[in-house]
């Protein structure tokens, strides 16, 4: 979930860079065109030069692709990257869990859908099973190292360890 929020930041630097980049050239225009009316509507200053020629691109264009690229690479972040990462991990696990007995499969596909991170007492509903089943899977799924509980107000938190 970290990994989303950081994306959206950066896709809001990259917007925040054009909104930047767009007041910028709305001021210089202004600028721009109070000089004309004061020269009576040329554009032409008292030496021949034009005041449009003066002007500097690069700024704009570089602030341009560097915007999209954050944004590129926010979307990435947010959407792509984690995906691919979850679903790695869920094949690791799923190829643990063939090992365990139905009961313990059971609990620990619980845990695997609720991306790692679950209440027990919401496993003791998803599964249907008593509290004192559930806690005694969940001690045998500790001692073999898939899970991790940890205590939380009056209840504990099962946590996939990776």
């Amino acid at each position: 979930m970290k990994q989303k929020h950081v994306g959206f930041i950066i896709i809001g630097i990259g917007l925040l860079i054009i909104v930047l980049l767009l007041f910028m050239k709305a001021r210089e225009d202004y600028y721009i065109n109070l000089l004309i009316q004061e020269q009576g509507g040329s554009c032409f200053l008292d030496d021949g030069t034009c005041l449009h020629e003066d002007r500097n691109f690069f700024n704009y264009i570089f602030g341009s692709i560097l915007s999209v690229a954050l944004i590129i690479f926010g979307l990435y972040v947010s959407f792509f990257k984690k995906e691919t990462e979850q679903k790695k991990d869920v094949k690791e696990f799923k190829k643990k869990s063939e090992s365990l007995e139905p009961d313990e499969r059971t609990v620990f596909d619980k845990v695997i859908e609720a991306q790692g991170t679950i209440f027990q007492s919401e496993l003791v509903e998803k599964t249907g099973y008593t509290k004192v089943k559930v806690t005694r899977i969940l001690d045998r799924l500790e001692g073999k190292g898939l899970i991790e509980r940890k205590r939380r107000g009056m209840t504990n938190v099962v946590i996939l360890k990776s």
